[in-house]
């Protein structure tokens, strides 16, 4: 038994009304509106002439191919941020108080040894 949204598509791709459908395998237009919402599901008897007018339009129309899917955001590969913003990143945490192998005003550049 295709999922609902199925059942609703093949429906609308034929260009049948509730009512009509209803009438065909013999229970009410609420009956076939709550199948095609997932409110229900189909029973017998009608499950059989259902799903046999279903499997025929789903000959006639058959389903989209499925969208491709979406590229992965680079926080999926990994991160957020690109190689180059991690080591800028990773650098500034040198300059922040406190921060292990901060430099102090007056400090040589990436020497660790105040200048002369």
């Amino acid at each position: 038994m295709p999922p609902p949204e199925e059942r609703l598509r093949l429906r609308e791709a034929a260009g049948f009304s509730r009512a009509h459908f209803a009438a065909t395998v013999g229970v009410g237009r609420q009956t076939i509106a709550n199948w095609e919402t997932g409110v229900s599901d189909p029973t017998p008897p009608a499950r059989y002439p259902y799903l046999r007018i279903l499997k025929g339009l789903a000959e006639i129309y058959p389903a989209p191919p499925a969208p491709p899917a979406p590229p992965a955001s680079p926080r999926q590969l990994g991160g957020d941020r690109s190689p180059l913003h991690r080591h800028a990143h990773d650098a500034s945490a040198a300059t922040r108080p406190g921060a292990r192998g901060a430099r102090r005003p007056g400090d040589a550049a990436g020497s660790g040894r105040p200048r002369d």
